[in-house]
């Protein structure tokens, strides 16, 4: 198998598949990858009590609702992992529909989830899909993995670190508070304004 990882980077956000085929790769994991998945999910789903809102989420949801523009999830995890996280979130209502490890054979930082997404969106609403024009796209990714993907798919990214001070260079915006998020996403929804009227020449005098 052919590594899916850049050097250096961390298993932090990266896809349940792709990490199955790193830890097959680099530490000798044996187990098969559907139980793989299937373990993982049933650890997440037994502890609820860890799945918590990160605070300025639900403010960055209800921002885009707002502005009724549609928005999906787009996830590593196993479809019931993906489905109790969105519940316990309070935003599963609100997502036109979500991508899981489930829906694709290679997962984060590859771009086949978000390429996915760009595909159901443009399908749901009549889009065209242009593949050099990510500006009518934006994913907020909190990790390197997440950003690779969605950046390769064409989407503009902003990364929303855990760290303080911390940066991802592969995203077009780097964030660090919820402050910080609110401020670039209402800047990249707020249209550019009107170019001046160009000024006519004055008219010649009357004769």
């Amino acid at each position: 198998m052919a590594s899916v990882f850049p050097e250096g980077l961390s298993l932090e956000g990266v896809g349940a598949r792709s990490c199955w085929q790193w830890l097959a790769q680099n530490a000798g994991l044996a187990v098969p990858q559907e139980q793989f998945l299937e373990e993982c999910a049933a650890h997440y789903i037994a502890h609820p009590e860890k799945i918590v809102p990160r605070p300025g989420a639900q403010e960055a949801f209800q921002f885009f609702a707002g502005l009724t523009l549609p928005q999906c999830a787009v996830s590593g995890g196993v479809r019931d992992q993906v489905d109790t996280n969105l519940g316990r979130s309070g935003v599963a209502a609100g997502m036109e529909f979500s991508i899981s490890a489930n829906d694709v054979e290679k997962s984060k930082p590859d771009p086949e989830p978000y390429l996915l997404a760009r595909v159901a969106l443009c399908q749901i609403h009549d889009w065209k899909n242009d593949p050099a024009d990510g500006s009518g796209f934006l994913a907020i990714e909190d990790s390197m993995a997440g950003v690779l993907s969605a950046r390769r798919a064409g989407l503009t990214t902003i990364f929303w670190s855990r760290e303080p001070g911390e940066t991802c260079p592969a995203a077009d915006y780097s964030v660090h508070t919820p402050e910080e998020l609110m401020k670039v996403c209402r800047t990249l929804m707020t249209p550019e304004p009107a170019a001046a009227a160009p000024k006519l020449p004055p008219k010649s005098p009357a004769p």
